[in-house]
């Protein structure tokens, strides 16, 4: 079968550049080739490397930057009138739609990524594909009606149940067509150290993710300059940037200076941006990773990456993330955020503790695999009615119609 993944128009398809929408791309895509699909992956580029798995296909979607002041102001008129969800979307569905349009052989599946829209621009030149609208989180919509997109979508996939039902009841659409596919995680490539780091100088405790409210790395730094006043020594390390690239620009925004002086306050080391090749060896340098996350988080991706390396964790009771987690993290309520400094002092004064949460992590993501993930999208795509002319069935025979 050819599967055809549509990477967003804000996202690149890269270890350097690329969030976590492509990390899951990359990954679905590595073992859908492993079980004899034939992969592509349509997106956007920056300069920086891009995942080697797949046929990629590199497609236009121009920032604003790259914009004439005439060519901005007509996109803010379209958007105006037309429910288009991103900004300078046309150009991203021209690009897409054409490339669509050459493909040969055509895709037997196209997968779009929190897009809403796209889906009935795809259906009318793909009348027998399988469309499938992949959500990664709640995602909201500019269209004043969802009844086209419902309507040219075979399926809806969503990374968690939590978001499968905020889905159905946010539209109205019917549960039969929202199934949940779950996040994986590559067990070779995040798995525990050969030695556990050393403790004799403090716990060492790790935030990675996007710098904004919704994570919460203000509370955990908080937390860590409170717990290192009374003596209880917390060796903080925070990783990521406001947005996934530009970091070059995020010193102008408010909540980023804000959270600098908190961060220097819980004498943190701030890495800044990570690598995705380098974030398995910042993981198993750490005992905790922190996820203080105010908002429902529909999945938890780096929560997962850090169980798989036996990491103890701390986070929060939104959205997915007890789906993701389970009974082996240690939870704390972020709109009360003292029970958080409590919970890294039972790790720092306890070793047992500390030792049993690490092995109740691992022993958690071991049942997250890429190869279950790709099993639920084979079963949800499958179970779509075929389109007309659509030859049912998933079988990898290396032929494509």
């Amino acid at each position: 079968m050819h599967i055809c993944h549509v990477n967003m128009p804000i996202e690149y398809y890269s270890p350097v550049s690329g969030g976590a929408v492509a990390t899951v791309i990359m990954n679905q895509a590595r073992e859908l080739t492993a079980r004899g699909h034939d992969v592509s992956v349509l997106t956007i580029t920056d300069g920086n490397p891009v995942y080697d798995i797949g046929r990629v296909i590199r497609i236009a979607a121009p920032q604003r930057h790259e914009l004439s002041i005439p060519q901005r102001l007509v996109c803010k008129l379209k958007r105006a009138v037309l429910p288009w969800d991103y900004p300078y979307y046309g150009y991203y569905r021209a690009s897409v739609v054409g490339a669509l349009a050459r493909m040969r052989p055509r895709p037997d599946v196209v997968v779009v990524h929190n897009d809403l829209v796209s889906p009935i621009h795809m259906r009318r030149l793909m009348p027998d594909t399988r469309i499938v609208a992949h959500l990664h989180n709640e995602q909201r919509t500019r269209q004043p009606s969802l009844e086209r997109a419902v309507a040219a979508t075979s399926v809806f996939t969503c990374v968690s149940d939590h978001v499968r039902r905020w889905t159905i009841a946010r539209y109205g659409i019917a549960s039969h067509q929202v199934a949940t596919v779950y996040n994986g995680i590559d067990l070779a490539a995040f798995r525990p150290p050969a030695c556990e780091p050393d403790r004799a100088e403090g716990l060492n405790v790790l935030f990675i993710g996007r710098l904004n409210a919704d994570k919460g790395p203000d509370l955990l730094a908080d937390a860590v300059t409170q717990l290192n006043a009374s003596g209880c020594k917390i060796n903080l390390t925070v990783a990521g940037s406001v947005w996934w690239y530009g970091h070059e620009r995020q010193h102008r925004d408010p909540y980023f200076r804000a959270l600098m002086p908190k961060i220097e306050a819980a004498r943190a080391r701030y890495l800044g941006p990570v690598s995705r090749t380098n974030v398995p060896d910042l993981l198993r340098a750490q005992d905790v990773v922190v996820v203080p996350s105010r908002w429902s988080e529909p999945f938890g991706l780096v929560l997962l990456e850090a169980m798989a390396c036996g990491r103890a964790v701390i986070t929060t009771r939104r959205g997915g993330i007890p789906e993701v987690c389970g009974d082996a993290a240690a939870y704390f309520d972020p709109d009360h955020p003292g029970s958080l400094p409590d919970a890294l002092r039972a790790f720092a004064q306890a070793g047992a503790a500390l030792s049993a949460a690490k092995h109740a992590s691992r022993a958690r993501a071991d049942a997250f695999t890429w190869a279950a993930s790709v099993d639920q999208f084979e079963a949800a795509v499958s179970s779509v009615r075929p389109p007309r002319g659509f030859r049912p069935g998933l079988a990898a025979s290396g032929s494509h119609s």
